[in-house]
């Protein structure tokens, strides 16, 4: 699939994953169909590693090793976790299960979805990225708990934009010692809003920026890598996105604002 029309499909929902209050949750659940049914049945055994209140129905595909699992926040969670097959078996398995995300994203050997009720849990964001002898995983997500919560909120009318993450409000999260800084660094007016990694030093962080930020960061990015990134931009959003390697790790750093009431995000991942 062209990288470049995939961009324009969902762009900067990859950069929404902690800026929103699971604005799209109320996906019509009407669709209980038989084929929702299977997609249930095919939620496989969970994995060990898991941590308590890990939503039993996200579906692990057969043989997944949890390399980390936290809790944060009212019953969310991240989740790194590898998978010894090929990553287009795994991508298969998620691209049915999830076919009715709100956002899918393709590039070289990296594919990511956002936003779908199931079973038990919501998912905020799930990456897929290819190791080359294995296939990782990561995700956020949320367990019905939290869905229960908001659907109950939503029929007393309750204003969410007030529950949308800004700079100000952001609560900073630490940067993890193993994080790879000489391979991307953070951009230094930014705050580290999530961060999971790996003993190895592979996972992701996420940045988010003040309002005005997103030109001097797209800058700052451009000179460290030396190239212009992919790029596209409308009317309410814009987004630059970069990937390569460098000391033995895979990288890719997706920059992103959604113009009319977010602060620019920013999604870093990082493979060894």
């Amino acid at each position: 699939m062209n990288r470049k029309l995939v961009m324009k499909l969902c762009l900067i929902s990859l950069l929404i994953v902690f800026a929103v209050l699971l604005m799209g949750c109320s996906n019509e659940s009407e669709n209980n169909s038989s084929e929702t049914i299977e997609k249930q049945n095919a939620v496989l055994e969970q994995p060990s590693g898991l941590v308590d209140g890990f939503p039993k129905g996200f579906p692990f595909f057969k043989g997944s090793e949890v390399m980390e699992c936290e809790n944060y926040g009212d019953s969310s969670f991240t989740l790194i976790f590898t998978v010894n097959e090929d990553f287009e078996k795994v991508l298969d398995f998620y691209m049915n299960y999830f076919e009715d995300a709100d956002s899918y994203m393709e590039s070289d050997g990296e594919s990511y979805f956002e936003g779908y009720q199931g079973n038990g849990f919501y998912l905020k964001g799930l990456t897929i990225t290819d190791n080359g002898s294995n296939t990782m995983v990561y995700a956020v997500i949320d367990s019905d708990e939290v869905i229960s919560n908001i659907d109950s909120n939503e029929s007393e009318e309750v204003d969410y934009s007030s529950d949308v993450m800004t700079y100000d409000t952001a609560v900073v999260e630490a940067l993890s010692d193993n994080y790879p800084s000489d391979v991307v660094p953070i951009y230094p007016d930014a705050k580290v809003i999530a961060c999971s990694l790996a003993p190895s030093g592979s996972g992701f962080v996420n940045l988010i920026l003040p309002y005005d930020g997103y030109d001097s960061c797209v800058s700052y990015y451009q000179e460290i890598f030396g190239e212009e990134g992919d790029s596209y931009e409308t009317q309410i959003m814009k987004s630059v996105s970069f990937a390569g390697t460098k000391e033995d790790y895979r990288y890719t750093v997706s920059i992103g604002h959604q113009m009319a009431n977010n602060d620019p995000l920013v999604v870093i991942t990082v493979d060894k």
